[in-house]
């Protein structure tokens, strides 16, 4: 890298900087005086942090991510970077992976919202917070509707360091979170989301764009929950396409694909169990492609094999009925 800032403009034409994990944080000044040197960049993924200062000059600038492991998410959006930023109308993807504290700066994520409409992307950086603080101070007749298409909704650890009174406080709102969200992005495609209520899953029937979805239910678990989710299933279940679910409760699998009928890949990070009384199709699984499987009974993994004939890859990883059918034929 050093030898490219010697060249003086041998760096001038560069479009791409991708740089390794390995690429070390106290290299960080050589990083800005690269970036400084390249004004045709459009894609740049680095492991380290940086001033985002340093781009104002990258007009072409369409992807940043950085998955940098320091604590100093809070420099990308304070208000100086937000205005910094406000030159880069060809942002499309603001990634930036550590921020867990985005709670802190809905506001100025609001602001990098408004001033970058061809954002598509804020990579696991919560935009729900934002989305409600726009619809709510923002007069009914200026409310822009966004171009985003991958988002990440809620907190997963960050609401556990809440104090009591202020994580019930969010608890409750974040119903109200999820229907601005859905109200100022209707071209959602990708879902990461942390469910705190079962009444924030109605929100999303909206969601007519919607073909991968990760939801999370370990800080909502129970009957209710999962009885919300087989009511949004019975609407958004045919579009989608990956279906990614995480939680402490079970979940009826054939249920899930008697609505998800065209997923080809579905990855259960929960008690998979069959609910029974409900006729199985096989077209049901005729697009299954990749199963990953946490944790599942012998009956459920027997359903789950005699019916996805089309299965290309199966990852168990907690297949205990495996070991048991082993022991028994073993003995016999």
């Amino acid at each position: 890298m050093t030898i490219l800032l010697e060249e003086g403009d041998g760096c001038r034409n560069i479009t791409c900087i991708i740089l390794p994990k390995t690429f070390l944080n106290d290299e960080k000044a050589t990083l800005e005086m690269l970036i400084e040197k390249c004004p045709l960049l459009e894609i740049l993924e680095v492991w380290t942090f940086f001033n985002p200062s340093v781009l104002q000059n990258c007009k072409r600038l369409k992807e940043v991510r950085n998955y940098f492991t320091g604590r100093k998410e809070y420099i990308y959006f304070r208000n100086e970077s937000v205005d910094t930023l406000v030159n880069l109308q060809n942002l499309k993807k603001f990634a930036i992976f550590h921020s867990r504290k985005s709670s802190s700066y809905y506001k100025h994520i609001a602001k990098l919202l408004q001033n970058h409409p061809k954002l598509v992307s804020l990579g696991n950086t919560d935009s729900s917070w934002a989305a409600h603080h726009i619809y709510t101070t923002c007069k009914m007749d200026t409310v822009l509707r966004f171009g985003l298409k991958e988002c990440f909704w809620g907190f997963n650890r960050c609401v556990k360091k809440f104090n009591p009174r202020k994580q019930i406080a969010y608890t409750q709102q974040y119903s109200e979170f999820v229907k601005s969200a859905v109200a100022l992005f209707p071209l959602v495609e990708k879902l990461n989301m942390v469910v705190y209520h079962k009444n924030c899953l109605e929100h999303l029937k909206k969601l007519k764009h919607l073909r991968v979805l990760e939801i999370n239910f370990t800080l909502c678990c129970g009957l209710l929950a999962r009885t919300a989710f087989i009511s949004l299933l019975s609407e958004i279940g045919p579009q989608l396409k990956c279906l990614s679910i995480v939680g402490h409760s079970t979940m009826p699998v054939d249920v899930v694909m008697k609505y998800c009928s065209n997923v080809v890949n579905l990855d259960l990070c929960c008690s998979a169990i069959v609910q029974g009384g409900i006729e199985t199709d096989s077209k049901n699984f005729i697009h299954l492609k990749k199963l990953i499987v946490r944790e599942v009974d012998e009956e459920s993994l027997e359903y789950l094999l005699r019916y996805s004939l089309n299965l290309k890859e199966l990852l168990l990883v907690d297949a205990l009925c495996l070991m048991t059918l082993y022991c028994t034929k073993s003995s016999k």
